[in-house]
């Protein structure tokens, strides 16, 4: 069984080590990737919704407005990298294990309160730099 943890970390890692650079290639200073999960979550058929980018301390480095801005490969390019970042989701809700990764899946159930979805994914985007090894 920790075999199957461990290889869904893996996958995970992986997706976000490919996706991390052509998001900040397109958005410079991106650390964070926010789907809204809500329809998901009451539909399992249906896709998560790309929110926003945002840089360091939550900063905004990118609004779907800023995405849908970006010239057609721009946008083939983030459409491509967001899949990967998402894929990264799927591994990690089959099974990874947290640990001292250099980053993070996180998911959270808000309250309706007009300004955010109830059910947010959050996805920290790795380092620059991919680890040794």
């Amino acid at each position: 069984m920790q075999q199957f943890h461990q290889a869904h970390t893996d996958m995970a890692g992986a997706f976000l080590y490919c996706a991390a650079p052509v998001i900040r290639a397109l958005f410079p200073g991106a650390e964070r990737v926010i789907f809204d999960r809500t329809a998901q979550d009451a539909d399992p058929h249906q896709r998560p919704r790309f929110l926003r980018i945002e840089g360091a301390h939550g900063s905004p480095a990118a609004t779907r407005e800023d995405a849908d801005a970006l010239d057609r490969e721009g946008q083939a390019l983030l459409r491509e990298a967001l899949s990967e970042v998402y894929a990264a989701v799927v591994h990690w809700n089959a099974g990874a294990v947290p640990g001292p990764w250099p980053w993070c899946v996180h998911s959270t159930y808000g309250f309706q309160d007009g300004a955010a979805p109830p059910f947010l994914t959050t996805v920290t985007l790795p380092p620059e730099q991919a680890p040794a090894g």
